[in-house]
């Protein structure tokens, strides 16, 4: 019997996807039924309404949500807001990653360009706050994780995972990738990001001519230390692992070679304009002052660095 469950549960997003005919919001696949009538231009989230009528059916409930192969543990809602589309993201027990989300906005507003990263605001659906932020592709984009990048060749034995990468995006002919890689390392160490994995960064591809960019920054929500309990954050353990390349954070932020685009008067402010976002959740109110600390230590180590520099 477990069993059974065990393999209803694992085929359920794949059934999912297959009835909402594979179309999402990430790329410009989709599953042609044979000798069907159906047509992209007419389907295709990017240019056409969205509704629960649209949506697949799963046994007999309808299901709401029109793009059904988005990743991640968080539950996730493709809206149509005033023309544009954007993506709802909630959080887990104490809901604090959309607020983390918003939060890093904040610290790349004031130290990337507009181009370089993806804007989060909060927002609600049925009385829950979450994240909302547009797509960052039209409809002749798709997102490139990663983790399909690195495959594409064979990592030669003496580069590392961060070489291995940008070698990678080097035949690819991607241009501006280590730029954007070293604004993603500094912006996640500072607010202690510990999800940025391979499907949490990549390039986007355009399908017709096939150039390849660096995608914007997006996914920040499990920062801030979100995982700690409160005992921890209360005896100042502001610990945690870096990813994708390095897991101590410090030898992460040694592959940066280039950071001489730091302002440091930019970052003036920023910790309490974090503290303000994240005292919107009532039930953060204990974990804050901590937060804060810890905030403020990481960005005073990267002021530190460059000051030696």
């Amino acid at each position: 019997m477990i069993a059974r469950l065990a393999e209803e549960a694992s085929s359920l997003p794949f059934e999912l996807a297959v009835q909402g005919l594979g179309l999402s919001l990430s790329d410009q696949y989709w599953i042609y039924p044979k000798d069907s009538d159906f047509c992209w231009e007419e389907l295709n989230y990017f240019n056409n309404e969205f509704s629960a009528d649209q949506s697949a059916r799963y046994e007999e409930e309808i299901l709401r949500n029109p793009d059904y192969t988005s990743e991640g543990v968080l539950p996730k809602h493709w809206v149509i807001e005033n023309g544009v589309r954007r993506l709802l993201k909630g959080g887990s027990t104490l809901s604090q990653e959309p607020y983390n989300e918003v939060v890093a906005s904040a610290l790349h507003r004031r130290l990337l360009e507009s181009s370089g990263f993806v804007p989060y605001t909060l927002s609600g659906i049925e009385g829950v706050t979450v994240s909302s932020c547009p797509v960052f592709i039209d409809d002749a984009e798709e997102y490139i994780a990663a983790s399909y990048v690195i495959r594409t060749r064979r990592q030669a034995n003496h580069h590392n995972d961060y070489q291995h990468y940008l070698e990678c995006c080097y035949a690819l002919e991607a241009e501006g990738v280590e730029k954007q890689l070293h604004r993603m390392i500094v912006s996640d160490d500072i607010v202690a990001n510990t999800d940025r994995h391979y499907r949490n960064f990549g390039l986007i591809r355009n399908v017709e001519t096939l150039h390849y960019r660096p995608a914007p920054l997006f996914d920040s929500g499990t920062s801030l230390w979100c995982r700690k309990t409160f005992a921890e954050l209360r005896r100042g353990d502001f610990d945690f692992a870096s990813r994708p390349f390095r897991p101590e954070p410090a030898r992460q932020l040694s592959l940066v070679s280039d950071l001489t685009w730091i302002d440091t008067e930019k970052l003036d402010g920023f910790v309490e304009e974090a503290v303000d976002i994240l005292s919107k959740n009532d039930l953060l109110k204990e974990r804050l002052p901590f937060i804060e600390k810890g905030l403020q230590q990481r960005v005073d180590r990267i002021c530190n660095i460059l000051n030696y520099l």
